[in-house]
C-alpha cells in the first residue's frame, strides 16, 4: 500500500521514472512472495506463508523509500538513515518470529529474498539511468538530480502559523469540545426521556423496513466509514495533499483532524457508556464501545468533508463542486448505514455530525491549509 501511494506522490510531482521504478519493484515483490509462498507451504505451516509474504514486503517497502528519498538527506546523515532502515527490518523480523507469526527460516528468508529483490532492481534502474548519461550512485539515491522535487516541503515550513501558542489552542478547545459532548451524553442517557423514546422508535422503525437492496447500500456504506476504510484514504489523501500542495499544512491538517476525532470518540465513549440499541443487528459484528457517539460518523465528516475542504482551497472548476457533492453522498450513506443497523441512535449520530464539524473548523482555523496561508 505504502509504495502504490508512492508510485502516485512521485507521478504528481512529475517523476515517472521513478514511479516506474516503484510500481516494478512492489509488482515483482508480490510475484516473488507469490512463488516464495507456495513452495513454503510445502515444507511449513499457513501462518508462516503469513509472515513470508509480510517480510519480504517490509523489506522491500523500507529499501525503496530509503532508495528513493536518499537524495533528500544530507550526506552525513546518510550513514544514519541506512542505519535506520536495517534496524527496523531486523525489527520487524524479531517481532515476527516472538509473536508467534512464523519461524525464524520463514522469517529469515523471506528478508533475504526482499533484499535479493531489491538490489536487483535497483542495480537494473542505476545501469539504465547511466546508458542514458545520468551521473547515479546508489550511495546518493537513485535519482539525485531531483532532489527538490522529492523534498516533502521546504523546512521553513512550520506546522503551526503561531507555533506552540496555535497547538495549544488547539489542545484547549478540543478538550471543550469533549466537556461539551461528555455533558450531552449524559443528559441524552438519564434525563431526556422523550428524548431516548424517540431515539427508539426511529431505530425500530428502520429494523422494521430492511430488505435485501438496502442491506447491500448500507453494507457498502459501512465500508466506505469503518476504520479500515478510513485508514486506506487518509493513506491515499494524506501523501497526495502533501505531493500538491508542497506544504505541511494541509496534509497535518487531515491528520490532527482523524487522531483529534478520535480522540474525542474514545474519551466521549467511556464517560457516558451508552448500550447499543437493542434491535437485531443481522450479520454485522457489534463493537465493543459505546453508542454515544459515533466513530464512524464523525471519522467520516472529519475525513471527506476535509478531503472536500482542500478540494475547494487548492482545485479549481467543476473538481470542487464535485468534491463536496461526494463528501455529502459518502456521509449520509454512512449515516444510513449506522442507522439501519442498529448500531446507533439518532441523537448519536445528530451529535457526531455537529461535533465532527465543529472540530474539522478547529483545525483549519489552527492549521490554515488554505493556498497562499503563511505557515
Amino acid at each position: 500500500m505504502i509504495l502504490i501511494v508512492m508510485v502516485f506522490w512521485l507521478l504528481v510531482r512529475r517523476l515517472p521514472r521513478l514511479a516506474g521504478y516503484l510500481a516494478v519493484t512492489a509488482g515483482g515483490s508480490h510475484l516473488l512472495t507469490a512463488g516464495g509462498g507456495a513452495l513454503l507451504l510445502l515444507i511449513d505451516s499457513t501462518p508462516a506463508v503469513s509472515v513470508f509474504t509480510a517480510m519480504t514486503g517490509a523489506t522491500v517497502t523500507c529499501g525503496a523509500v530509503l532508495l528513493v528519498f536518499l537524495p533528500v538527506v544530507s550526506r552525513k546523515r546518510r550513514g544514519r538513515a541506512l542505519a535506520a532502515t536495517i534496524i527496523l527490518i531486523v525489527a520487524i523480523a524479531v517481532l515476527s518470529v516472538l509473536g508467534g507469526a512464523g519461524g525464524p527460516y520463514s522469517v529469515g528468508v523471506a528478508t533475504l529474498l526482499g533484499a535479493a529483490w531489491l538490489a536487483v532492481t535497483a542495480v537494473a534502474y542505476s545501469r539504465w539511468r547511466r546508458e542514458e548519461g545520468a551521473q547515479v550512485s546508489l550511495t546518493h539515491g537513485l535519482a539525485p538530480e531531483h532532489r527538490e522535487q522529492l523534498v516533502l516541503a521546504p523546512a521553513h515550513q512550520g506546522a503551526f502559523p503561531k507555533g506552540w501558542r496555535g497547538f495549544g489552542l488547539l489542545v484547549a478547545t478540543g478538550v471543550a469540545i469533549c466537556i461539551i459532548l461528555i455533558g450531552i451524553g449524559l443528559l441524552v442517557t438519564g434525563v431526556l426521556v422523550q428524548v431516548q423514546q424517540f431515539d427508539s422508535t426511529v431505530v425500530e422503525w428502520f429494523a422494521d423496513h430492511r430488505t435485501p437492496f438496502l442491506s447491500t447500500v448500507a453494507l457498502a456504506f459501512d465500508v466506505v466509514g469503518n476504520t479500515p476504510g478510513i485508514i486506506v484514504v487518509l493513506l491515499v489523501a494524506v501523501p497526495l495533499s502533501l505531493a500538491i500542495t508542497r506544504r505541511w499544512a494541509p496534509a497535518l491538517f487531515l491528520l490532527f483532524a482523524a487522531v483529534g476525532e478520535t480522540a474525542l470518540y474514545l474519551t466521549v465513549g467511556a464517560v457516558v457508556g451508552r448500550p447499543r440499541p437493542s434491535v437485531d443487528h443481522l450479520w454485522l459484528t457489534v463493537p465493543p464501545t459505546s453508542s454515544f457517539p459515533s466513530g464512524h460518523v464523525a471519522a467520516s465528516v472529519v475525513t471527506y468533508f476535509g478531503i472536500a475542504l482542500l478540494v475547494v482551497a487548492w482545485g479549481t472548476g467543476w473538481l470542487r463542486f464535485a468534491t463536496v457533492a461526494l463528501a455529502a453522498v459518502l456521509v449520509l450513506g454512512v449515516i444510513f448505514g449506522r442507522l439501519y443497523w442498529g448500531m446507533h441512535f439518532p441523537t448519536d449520530v445528530l451529535t457526531s455530525v455537529v461535533y465532527g464539524f465543529a472540530w474539522l473548523r478547529v483545525c483549519w482555523w489552527a492549521l490554515r491549509p488554505q493556498r497562499g496561508a503563511t505557515a
